[in-house]
């Protein structure tokens, strides 16, 4: 005889899951001897931070430049030279001295100079600062500058050039060059000097003497023809009217023809020998404007940036590579 349990079978599944989850329960895993127990709590990672190096852009001062605002793009290398050091500082200074000669501030442009050659003395352009300085400045600040450099034991090329500028500025401006400061090629052209001066002294000379007949000087110096003969002509009537008031015993009439006379006759060898001074100085800008050899030299400027790099493209291929020779094994 079968005997059926009362208890159904998903009573049966029921307590076996139970069972199971218990079971899992106390399996489970720790982390080590703190598990359970209150700790503290890390902090939290910072999100990470991001820098990218600014580059100066040149292009906007030279835009400037090419369309003619000049006070602008001055603004604008200033602020380069501002907000980047090294290098780009350098060719913002150098273009900052430039802007500042075009727009006629002198002073500012030489203390720019000075300023550029303190902070980079071994910058290829750093020697130019004696040749800025004496073309920026004036009177004692610039003969200073000079005697400093006609001191030097050893002097550059643009030093040399400083010294000549001056040489040939007194050349032009007064005639006579007071300092040759060693250089052959301002002593070559003191020589000259010297020359064309005594041919303007013997020429003013010979026009005041001949201006003692007055108008002769004008037609002497090839001023004015017409000039010259209406002077001559003027005053011989004159004298010839002094003469005959003279004869008339008109003192009155002799008088008043008397007085211009003598202040044209006066006057004519004045008249002649600042007409003589014009033209030696004329003669002069004329003689130095010819003189191609004589004229000052600048030396080339070093470039405001540094030099590329080098270009690869016409570098020589390298040798193909050669295969490996075989060898054979000696036999046994």
């Amino acid at each position: 005889m079968r005997y059926n349990h009362p208890m159904r079978p998903g009573l049966l599944h029921i307590l076996f899951l139970c069972a199971l989850c218990a079971v899992a329960h106390a399996a489970t895993p720790t982390v080590g001897p703190l598990d359970g127990k209150t700790v503290e709590s890390l902090p939290a990672l910072a999100s990470p931070v991001t820098t990218t190096e600014r580059m100066p852009d040149f292009s906007f001062p030279k835009a400037l430049e090419e369309n003619g605002d000049l006070t602008s793009a001055l603004f604008a290398w200033q602020r380069l030279a501002h907000e980047f050091p090294g290098p780009d500082r350098a060719r913002a200074l150098l273009a900052i001295a430039r802007l500042q000669q075009t727009l006629g501030n002198s002073a500012a442009a030489a203390l720019t100079w000075q300023t550029f050659a303190h902070e980079y003395p071994t910058h290829p352009r750093a020697e130019e600062l004696a040749f800025r300085q004496a073309q920026l400045t004036t009177g004692a600040a610039q003969q200073a500058v000079l005697q400093k450099l006609a001191q030097k034991p050893t002097r550059t090329a643009w030093d040399d050039a400083a010294l000549y500028t001056r040489v040939w500025d007194e050349a032009q401006t007064r005639g006579l060059i007071t300092n040759t400061y060693g250089l052959e090629k301002a002593q070559l052209l003191q020589t000259k000097l010297a020359m064309l001066a005594q041919q303007s002294r013997a020429r003013t000379a010979t026009a005041a003497a001949v201006s003692l007949l007055p108008g002769a000087g004008l037609l002497f110096l090839n001023h004015n023809s017409a000039t010259g003969g209406l002077m001559l002509f003027m005053w011989a009537v004159l004298g010839l009217a002094f003469l005959s008031a003279c004869r008339h015993r008109h003192y009155a009439y002799a008088l008043l023809f008397a007085m211009p006379f003598a202040a044209i006759w006066l006057n004519a060898p004045v008249a002649a020998v600042e007409l003589a001074r014009q033209q030696a100085v004329t003669a002069r800008h004329t003689a130095l404007a010819s003189m191609v050899e004589f004229q000052p030299t600048i030396p080339t400027s070093a470039p405001d940036v540094p030099p590329a790099a080098p270009s690869y493209q016409n570098l020589a291929p390298l040798p193909a590579a050669q295969p490996p020779s075989a060898t054979v094994s000696p036999t046994a």
